[in-house]
């Protein structure tokens, strides 16, 4: 609950270097999430060479696909210098995930149309395609594993926050949902404590925030759920994308539920909803799309 986590002083120098909890959480997640992901593979015997390769362009994709929809999300006008400073923070988890998705197919689908077939196997390109969706089928799962970890530095950070909590809530909800202010924490303020304050809901120097829905863990436990019920329903798979549609349309669900919790706000509104809530519905319907095209086939 602290907006830096740790201090390294550095031993040539007087300055100690701040570390987020949302960046040390967020390059956590990563390194799990990709070596679950390189693991599953490798069990499959796939080829090091295509997944890292696939690996390179969703994270690019991610890169700007987190920027550009937080961007197209923040209310008011900016310049391209706000746009590019990426160390003032402003990533979205949704554009992450849809730029990965992205730039992975895109190449996947170039190799498979570049790749050459022999005649022998008649390898269909439908059969091809398919072999593609192993890969997102791993990534999706992944995907549940940074998720489940970043947002642990959400909370830490106090950003991403709830409503407030009914004073009915249980004792342990509302001291998970109480985050320190600057007096208390000895640092700069939290986001959830600094909009508090500007609507006069906490005094200056309050030592704590009302309490409200600790809606980063939710996810994260959400998350990882989903991810454990799905490595365990892995050995029972069918068909290659199944995976994808079942952890895309489940952190779906889970995403707007957590919406609806959600008291932040910075996160943009398009007629009725915000913008994650329209992300989850589009991404469930995309997948219910893939799901039918692909439900024909057989992994190979």
């Amino acid at each position: 609950m602290h907006p830096d986590l740790v201090f390294l002083t550095m031993p040539t120098s007087e300055h100690r270097l701040a570390v987020a909890p949302f960046g040390l959480f967020l390059a956590l997640g990563l390194a799990l999430g990709i070596t679950l992901s390189w693991r599953l593979a490798e069990l499959a015997g796939r080829q090091r060479d295509e997944g890292g390769k696939a690996l390179f362009w969703a994270l690019l994709g991610a890169l700007i696909g987190a920027r550009a929809l937080y961007v197209l999300g923040s209310p008011g006008s900016h310049g391209a210098a706000w746009v590019l400073a990426l160390q003032q923070g402003g990533l979205s988890g949704y554009g992450a995930l849809f730029g990965a998705s992205l730039g992975a197919g895109l190449f996947l689908s170039r190799r498979a149309r570049g790749a050459r077939v022999s005649s022998e196997l008649g390898t269909s390109a439908a059969t091809r395609e398919v072999r593609g969706l192993f890969w997102f089928d791993v990534g999706a799962l992944g995907a549940l594993q940074v998720v489940g970890v970043t947002r642990l530095g959400c909370y830490l950070a106090g950003c991403d926050f709830g409503r407030s909590l009914s004073a009915r809530a249980p004792q342990w909800l509302l001291r998970l949902g109480s985050f320190p202010g600057p007096a208390a924490a000895g640092e700069e303020m939290s986001p959830v404590w600094a909009e508090q304050w500007l609507h006069g809901r906490v005094a200056a120097d309050g030592q704590l925030t009302i309490p409200i829905h600790p809606t980063q863990l939710y996810e994260a436990l959400g998350a990882l759920v989903l991810l454990v019920g799905l490595l365990f329903a892995r050995r029972f798979q069918s068909r290659h994308g199944d995976l994808l549609v079942a952890a895309g349309i489940g952190y779906g669900v889970l995403r707007l539920l957590c919406e609806v919790l959600r008291g932040d706000p910075d996160r943009g509104v398009l007629r009725i909803l915000n913008v994650n809530a329209w992300c989850a519905l589009v991404s469930m319907a995309l997948l219910g799309v893939i799901w039918r095209r692909a439900r024909s086939s057989r992994p190979s």
